[in-house]
């Protein structure tokens, strides 16, 4: 993955929970400018501590692993609760599913 890439995902993570850019900027302590520079894949350099501060305040880990790696079953175990956090209590309780 490269950083247009990690960018992109940030920005759906960010957007699927609601958030604004400066409202994630305050909680990761960073300039709003930094957070639409990452997502439109503009900013050249962002560095280790910002990155996880960033992706912690929309509630994303960043892992690494070998490259080529295929997606194991904890992968998909944590693709959906990810997926499942984002339904909202009603639907859940139902069991209707999107």
């Amino acid at each position: 993955m490269n950083i247009i890439e990690l960018g992109l995902t940030f920005r759906e993570a960010r957007l699927a929970r609601g958030l604004t850019q400066r409202g994630v900027a305050e909680r990761a302590g960073l300039h709003p400018t930094t957070v639409s520079d990452f997502e439109r894949g503009t900013l050249v350099e962002l560095g280790l501590t910002k990155s996880i501060a960033l992706f912690e305040a929309v509630d994303l880990e960043l892992i690494a692993r070998p490259r080529g790696h295929v997606r194991t079953l904890d992968d998909i175990a944590r693709e959906r609760r990810a997926s499942e956090a984002t339904i909202p209590a009603t639907i859940r309780r139902r069991g209707i599913r999107r």
